[in-house]
C-alpha cells in the first residue's frame, strides 16, 4: 500500500511540474537591456508555482526518511528531489537545537543522508510555508526570490521519542529562462536553503 502511494506522490509531482513549464509568449515585456520580464500574470503565476516546488520538496524528504520505502525507490526520490534544484553544488544547512553548529551538505549528501538516519521511525511536518522575499528581478534576466518554511522533526526508538525540534529554513528560489527544443522556457529551480533558528 504504501509502495502505491509513493508511486502515486512521484507522478503527481510530475505532472504537477509539466504542467507549470512556461514557454516565452508575447505577454512578456522586454526591457530596455533586452531582458524579457514576466508580465503580471505570469508573475503571478510563477510565484504559486514556486511555493509548489517547496512543497514537492518537503513530500520527497517525508519519502526519504520512510525506512519502509524499497532500496531502489528511495534512490528515485533521491533523484527527483535533486532535479528540483539549479544543480548538485546547492547546499541544505542542518541544525539540532543540542549544538551551536550548523553543517552544510550538498543536496544529493543531504537526501542520501534522510535515508539512513539512526531513529527507528522519523517524523517530519512542514507547515507555514511562506515568502519573505517576493521574486525580483535580477540583473541577468532571472528572477530570485526566498520562501521560508518551518519543519518539525521527531524522531522515534522503538515507541519512545528520542529526539524532537523546530527549525525555521529559508529556501532560495530562482525563476530563469532555459532552453528546449520548443524554444525558450521560464523554469523555477531552488538554490542554498540555510537554517534560521532551531528551538
Amino acid at each position: 500500500m504504501k509502495e502505491l502511494l509513493l508511486i502515486l506522490l512521484l507522478l503527481n509531482c510530475g505532472i504537477t511540474y509539466s504542467q507549470h513549464k512556461f514557454n516565452l509568449k508575447s505577454e512578456d515585456n522586454s526591457s530596455s537591456s533586452g531582458t524579457i520580464e514576466l508580465s503580471e500574470e505570469r508573475y503571478e503565476a510563477f510565484k504559486k508555482r514556486s511555493l509548489e516546488k517547496v512543497t514537492d520538496l518537503g513530500n520527497y524528504i517525508i519519502s526519504l526518511t520512510d525506512k519502509s520505502i524499497p532500496a531502489e525507490q528511495g534512490k528515485i526520490v533521491v533523484n527527483l528531489a535533486v532535479s528540483l534544484f539549479q544543480d548538485e553544488e546547492k547546499v541544505v544547512e542542518i541544525s539540532s537545537k543540542t549544538s551551536t553548529q550548523v553543517q552544510q551538505l550538498k543536496v544529493r549528501a543531504y537526501f542520501n543522508k534522510l535515508r539512513v538516519l539512526k531513529y527507528s521511525k522519523v517524523d517530519i511536518q512542514w507547515y507555514d510555508i511562506q515568502y519573505v522575499s517576493n521574486l525580483r528581478l535580477g540583473s541577468d534576466g532571472s528572477y530570485y526570490g526566498v520562501i521560508t518554511v518551518f519543519q518539525k522533526f521527531t524522531g522515534f526508538s522503538g515507541d519512545k521519542i528520542a529526539y524532537t525540534d523546530i527549525t525555521q529554513k529559508n529556501i532560495e528560489i530562482k525563476v530563469m529562462q532555459v532552453a528546449t527544443v520548443r524554444g525558450l522556457d521560464w523554469e523555477v529551480l531552488l538554490g542554498n536553503i540555510s537554517v534560521v533558528e532551531t528551538k
